[in-house]
């Protein structure tokens, strides 16, 4: 049995695949492919396994920086919180009147 707990600063961490990439830096679909086509990236950081692309971590940053959700502070988080929440009681207090 796998286990469940992981550790993302394994090496494991470090190539993902593009549609993976692509989630998780808010690309549109076949972003990173086209890049891959137009020879925007080293050999060594992208590769083809199967009919998946695999690319590596360190490769997307120097293209897109980190992924839009490291990017953001924690004042933005915390904002960002609490016009859900303020939102989400909004929501509940209006059903509540129904």
């Amino acid at each position: 049995m796998l286990n469940q707990n992981h550790d993302e600063s394994s090496v494991l961490y470090e190539v993902m695949t593009i549609s993976e990439a692509e989630k998780m830096w808010g690309l549109g679909k076949d972003t990173l492919r086209k890049s891959i086509d137009r020879g925007r990236f080293a050999r060594h950081e992208v590769r083809k396994s199967g009919g998946t692309w695999l690319i590596t971590r360190k490769a997307v940053e120097r293209h897109y920086g980190q992924p839009p959700i490291e990017q953001a502070t924690e004042d933005e988080v915390k904002n960002a919180l609490e016009q859900f929440i303020t939102k989400y009681k909004s929501a509940l207090d209006r059903l509540a009147k129904q």
